[in-house]
């Protein structure tokens, strides 16, 4: 690593590596490897509608929750959005009750992944649902790709879930070398 006369730095051919923070001391970093196993773990499971906070982390792209307060012209226009589409879908009733969550994620366009409770008119049932809209400039613009009843959560891995499926592979593959598979 070089530092230029301008205050540049310019890393060469060579040099070791260096960490985010080291490199630009704002306290930020590049998501390790266990933060990317657990990022991508509730990706998988969530379709990006659970998706947790990775503080101090930067990597462009990656589905964040947002805080919001109840009367946020916006997330209310791609909610009503996304019911609008469900309504048209399922020959549906939905009214918007509450926004209850918020992940975005920073693309060109934004995608926001809302969840939410909506009360069908005609029946009074209430439910959560989840819409996920892609934010457009205009915001007259912006499209939904779809909105569901949101799908029961998984069962939480443990440890001890990913040690036995560890174990599990390595025995595994044991078994194939003793076979020559």
């Amino acid at each position: 690593m070089k530092v230029l006369e301008n205050g540049n730095i310019r890393i060469e051919a060579g040099d070791p590596y260096i960490s985010d923070d080291e490199l630009y001391e704002d306290g930020m970093h590049s998501m390790n490897d266990e933060e990317w196993k657990a990022y991508c773990k509730q990706l998988d499971e969530s379709q990006g509608f659970d998706v947790g906070e990775f503080p101090n982390v930067f990597h462009y792209g990656l589905i964040r929750p947002i805080s919001f307060n109840g009367d946020d012209k916006d997330l209310i226009y791609f909610t009503n959005l996304g019911i609008a589409h469900y309504n048209e879908k399922e020959v549906a009733c939905l009214e918007l009750v509450e926004i209850l969550k918020v992940n975005t994620q920073p693309c060109s366009p934004y995608i926001f992944y809302i969840t939410f409770e909506a009360e069908d008119a005609s029946t009074g049932e209430r439910g959560t649902y989840q819409t996920k809209v892609y934010g457009r400039c205009p915001i007259k613009s912006s499209y939904v790709d779809f909105t569901r009843v949101k799908p029961e959560t998984k069962r939480e891995v443990g440890p001890s879930d990913i040690q036995a499926r560890e174990r599990d592979g390595e025995e595994e593959q044991k078994e194939r070398k003793r076979l020559k598979i």
